[in-house]
């Protein structure tokens, strides 16, 4: 088994072999598909520099109650991505050096940094919808949930746009400053710790995140389907993982080896090896070793990717037509 720190994923010709292979074995044994795998992709092992960069963590879709219209119980919007804010590829641009994007908005002739969490929620804002405080919040770091409207309709809240700014985790800066305990980092102990701090102080500590996320509202074709990840395909439960893009392509085979809460609270966890797909992204997935595994929908998965986070061993798997003339990196 070989490893290497970066990879080139090549075209789709170099992958054409390999897949025309897997969608034949769609009905195959699970022994058939092992060997169609073990024909047609070698393994490369995922170097991280130190045993601390490489961990999984997990995601979901959260299910919220929420209004048409803004109510006592439902103040918060979920907004619509505002017509003023401009999004740059530095790669289109002659003779620049980097990659990646930037986001910001015009003050007469020059761009700048998009307003801040805490500049954005004292402005007025169009929303697709009203919720709770803190599940709007939380939605915002799902980036999508489904929405459930008092007269039984629901749709999905999408992901549109972010403000660019820096993502900075709550649970965190709880824990540090020391309003909880560790083990009360998940989303139900945050928000527990919300309702009894207060209006101005859970406000205070979500504006530690300056990062600001606004949505579409798509209907719900299928129910049985996650929504679309960054690859643009819908996500499926435990077999779909958000990626950090400058070191894996969408679309690319990863072999996991951690272990992976049964329950919610389950810290613990119990081993878990199978194969997922890179269909996603996300704003704290940075690094090469580094993955967020997609749980599903509703509170069991919630309470589920809230518990996970434990290091993991990674393997890509790449067509062996690839392999035999990949230019690595690394």
């Amino acid at each position: 088994m070989s490893t290497r720190a970066a990879y080139n994923a090549g075209t789709v010709d170099d992958w054409r072999a390999a897949c025309t292979a897997a969608r034949v074995s769609d009905s195959s044994t699970p022994q058939q598909r092992r060997a169609l795998f073990e024909t047609h992709f070698r393994p490369f092992k995922v170097l991280a520099p130190s045993d601390t960069s490489s961990k999984l963590t997990g995601y979901f879709e959260p299910m919220l109650k929420v209004s048409a219209v803004k109510t006592l119980e439902f103040d918060t919007p979920i907004a619509s991505k505002p017509d003023d804010i401009i999004t740059v590829d530095v790669s289109e641009f002659h003779g620049a050096s980097g990659e990646g994007r930037i986001v910001g908005k015009l003050e007469g002739s020059r761009l700048k940094p998009y307003d801040t969490r805490s500049e954005i929620s004292g402005q007025p804002q169009s929303a697709i919808a009203w919720g709770n405080a803190a599940d709007v919040f939380y939605l915002q770091i799902q980036g999508s949930g489904r929405l459930q409207f008092p007269d039984g309709r629901e749709f999905r809240a999408a992901y549109a746009a972010h403000n660019g700014q820096p993502f900075v985790s709550i649970a965190k800066h709880l824990i540090n400053e020391g309003e909880i305990e560790p083990h009360q980092a998940g989303i139900d102990g945050v928000k527990s710790w919300m309702a009894k701090a207060g209006h101005d102080a859970a406000q205070a500590a979500m504006n530690v995140n300056p990062r600001y996320v606004w949505f579409a509202a798509e209907e719900i074709a299928d129910p049985e389907k996650g929504p679309r990840g960054a690859e643009g395909v819908a996500l499926t439960p435990m077999g779909s993982m958000a990626v950090d893009p400058s070191y894996h392509a969408y679309g690319v085979p990863i072999f996991l080896d951690t272990l992976v809460p049964q329950k919610p609270g389950d810290w613990k966890g119990e081993p878990f090896q199978s194969l997922v797909i890179a269909q996603d992204t996300g704003g704290a997935i940075r690094g090469a070793a580094r993955g967020d595994l997609f749980f599903g929908w509703g509170d069991v998965a919630g309470g589920r990717a809230g518990s996970m986070n434990h290091p993991v061993d990674m393997w890509v798997l790449l067509p062996t037509q690839l392999v035999s003339q990949a230019d690595w990196a690394g």
